[in-house]
């Protein structure tokens, strides 16, 4: 026996990626078809998708959104690039570790 979605969340996906896409968007007075045309888009369901972390934006479009809202990407995906600092900053200091010459 199948089990029927439940009302409140059929049709709605997860946000896999959260931003601050929406946040900037109305901050700059922007509407969404009005960001989506500064972008080239040709479609306001992408930026849609993107403000609602379905999707990632490629880079030419975050480089595109950047320039529109005038905000960093590290603002936009604050989380994101947080956590990849982080990251980044670990395997430094792994890689430090086992190049260094104490290391046997």
């Amino acid at each position: 026996m199948t089990q029927k979605p439940n009302s409140k969340s059929a049709g709605r996906s997860r946000r896999l990626f959260p931003n601050g896409i929406r946040k900037y968007r109305k901050q700059s007075g922007l509407g969404q078809k009005h960001l989506a045309f500064l972008m080239g888009l040709k479609s306001v369901a992408t930026l849609s998708r993107y403000e609602n972390g379905i999707v990632t934006p490629s880079l030419e479009n975050l480089a595109a959104l950047e320039f529109a809202l005038q905000v960093s990407y590290r603002l936009l995906y604050r989380d994101f690039a947080t956590r990849i600092a982080a990251e980044v900053r670990r395997r430094r200091e792994q890689l430090y570790r086992l190049s260094s010459p104490s290391n046997p």
